[in-house]
C-alpha cells in the first residue's frame, strides 16, 4: 500500500491528469482529504474523482480533513472539540462519515486524531458504530504515538495503524535514532498492519533529503506500507509546501517505485 494524500483540486479533468502523474510515481492508493466544506458543497465532485481513480485500479481512502479540529488538515470546521465537547464532535462526524459512505468509499482514514485522553474512546465509538459499513485505518502523530500506552494500540480494532513522523531538526543522526525507536515499537505492537507517512511539506531549503532518509530507514526495518504527504509536496497549500517542492516531489518516484 503506497498512499498519496490529495487536496486542493475539485476539477475532474485536472484530476485525471494528476492521476497519470500519481501512477507514474508508484502510488496505488489515493487519500481524498474531505473537509466539512466539501461535505456540504462538493459531494458530486469528490464522487466523480473517486470513481475515476477506482476505474484506474487505485484504492481510495476518505480522510476527515480538519473535521472538528481533531484531525490533521488545513481546513476550517464549524465545530471545535475544545469549545463544543465530544458530543458535538460525534454529531458532526456522523454527518461526515455517512456522507463518505453514501459517496461509495469503503475505507475511512482517521488522520492523527487528537482529543487528549478521549482519543482512544472516540476511535472505539466510531468503529463500533460503523465498522459493519466501512473499514478504518488510523495514524498518530509522533507526540501522540509516544504518549499512548501499549495497551491502547493493542486494543484498537482498526485494520491498519501508522505513524506520522515529523523531523523539523537539522540533526540527521537524531532523526535516525528517534525514528528507529518509533518504528521498533510500531512493528512490535502492529507487526504487519502498519504504515509510516513520509512528510514532503514544510521542508526548508537544504533538507530535501529527509523524506528519502526516513523512507530508507523504514524500508530497511521492514516497513512496506507507506504514505506521502502530499501530492506535489503540498504545492496546493502555499503556507506548507516544501521550499523546493518540485525537487522533493520528483524524488518520490525513486522512493515508491521501489515498492511498486
Amino acid at each position: 500500500m503506497i498512499i498519496v494524500s490529495y487536496f486542493g483540486n475539485l476539477y475532474l479533468d485536472h484530476f485525471k491528469k494528476d492521476c497519470k502523474e500519481i501512477k507514474k510515481h508508484g502510488f496505488d492508493t489515493i487519500l481524498f482529504c474531505i473537509s466539512e466544506n466539501d461535505m456540504k458543497w462538493n459531494v458530486e465532485n469528490i464522487k466523480a474523482m473517486k470513481d475515476y481513480a477506482e476505474s484506474l485500479n487505485f484504492k481510495t481512502l476518505a480522510g476527515p480533513w480538519g473535521i472538528a479540529g481533531i484531525f490533521g488538515g488545513e481546513a476550517i470546521s464549524t465545530v471545535c472539540y475544545q469549545r463544543d465537547g465530544l458530543e458535538k464532535v460525534l454529531i458532526l462526524f456522523d454527518e461526515w462519515i455517512n456522507t463518505v459512505i453514501n459517496i461509495g468509499f469503503k475505507t475511512v482514514f482517521l488522520d492523527e486524531p487528537h482529543i487528549g485522553n478521549e482519543t482512544i474512546e472516540f476511535i472505539k465509538k466510531v468503529y463500533e458504530k460503523y465498522h459493519a459499513a466501512i473499514d478504518f485505518y488510523a495514524c498518530f502523530c509522533d507526540a501522540k504515538f509516544d504518549s499512548l500506552q501499549d495497551e491502547s494500540f493493542l486494543s484498537l480494532p482498526v485494520k491498519n495503524i501508522g505513524l506520522s513522523a515529523y523531523f523539523w531538526t537539522n540533526d540527521d543522526e537524531k532523526i535516525k535514532r528517534v525514528l528507529t525507536r518509533w518504528l521498533e515499537r510500531l512493528i512490535l505492537l502492529r507487526p504487519i498492519d502498519n504504515h509510516i507517512w513520509i512528510q514532503g511539506f514544510d521542508l526548508p531549503a537544504g533538507r530535501e533529503h529527509v523524506p528519502s532518509m526516513v523512507y530508507n530507514i523504514a524500508w530497511d526495518m521492514g516497513i512496506r506500507n507507506f504514505g506521502f504527504w502530499g501530492f506535489k509536496s503540498a504545492e496546493a497549500t502555499s503556507a506548507k509546501r516544501a521550499v523546493n517542492y518540485k525537487m522533493v516531489w520528483k524524488q518520490t518516484s525513486d522512493l515508491f517505485n521501489r515498492v511498486a
